[in-house]
């Protein structure tokens, strides 16, 4: 049964994605039982809702790369909202460093075993992400699929091969139920505050100059130019004729009427 990630949010439930793992926690704080399907389907509910370009591990190989100079290997990684690939690289030792009775020194390790130590990159990335480590250092690669329980994100760029994930800067994502409340806010009214703006930009632009020039007119106090105007045009609201004996000096600098104005609106409304 699928499940909206809203409803779990309008029902109290608290959603994030800590270590690059989903965290589900209900009103009570205790973790509901949701299977993994239900898990996967919420992951990618909140990775599309925060737009977020988070990647999966999808598989690894070794090899010798430049040209057998760089021994390593490669991980591959699909985004989760594009289905793109991408792929980091990462130092390791896929040669024996001994003879032994499996085989002599020099020559390449079996199917797709390697080795790292502590101090390569891979091994760091292990920890950062919170695996659990394998018990020798040269089993990592029965461990692999370890890496599919986190979602990362770091920085990408296009290469003749495809697009690479620089490895430094792989970690786990992160999100927080704010963001994800807020998020869900959002999308509930995309147009908010677009539609605000819209409003005062369009009443800026249709704003009627007669109707203000009618707002004057009802303030009962105008200039003797327009007296010949105005009686020929009923747009007074008062009981009877207009009264003019008010000071239209106590009208404010920006409601005055300068000359300029005046001669438009009787060029374009008396005759």
């Amino acid at each position: 049964m699928n499940i909206a990630l809203r409803d779990l949010i309008n029902e109290g439930f608290s959603v994030s994605v800590e270590n690059g793992r989903l965290v589900i926690m209900d009103p009570l704080g205790k973790k509901p039982d949701f299977s993994k399907e239900q898990k996967w389907e919420l992951t990618l509910q909140v990775v599309k809702l925060l737009n977020s370009d988070a990647y999966l591990y999808e598989s690894f190989s070794r090899d010798a790369y430049r040209s057998g100079k760089s021994p390593g290997i490669r991980i591959k990684y699909n985004s989760v909202l594009t289905n793109k690939e991408a792929v980091a690289f990462y130092n390791a030792e896929i040669h024996r460093a001994k003879n032994t009775v499996h085989g002599k020194a020099g020559e390449r390790l079996p199917g797709k075993q390697f080795r790292v130590r502590k101090n390569h990159d891979f091994y760091k990335l292990w920890v950062k992400l919170d695996l659990k480590l394998p018990p020798r250092l040269s089993s990592f690669h029965d461990y692999m699929g370890k890496l599919k329980e986190v979602l990362i994100v770091g920085q990408t760029k296009k290469t003749g091969v495809g697009i690479k994930i620089r490895n430094k800067t792989i970690k786990a994502l992160e999100i927080t139920n704010k963001e994800i409340v807020t998020a869900l806010e959002r999308d509930s009214y995309p147009d908010k505050d677009q539609t605000l703006s819209i409003q005062l930009t369009n009443n800026s632009h249709t704003n009627n100059p007669d109707k203000d020039l009618q707002k004057l007119y009802e303030n009962q106090c105008f200039k003797s130019e327009l007296s010949a105007c105005v009686e020929n045009h009923d747009i007074s609201n008062q009981e009877g004729e207009l009264v003019r004996d008010k000071d239209c000096n106590s009208l404010n600098d920006d409601k005055a009427l300068d000359d300029s104005f005046i001669d438009d609106f009787i060029a374009d409304h008396c005759w």
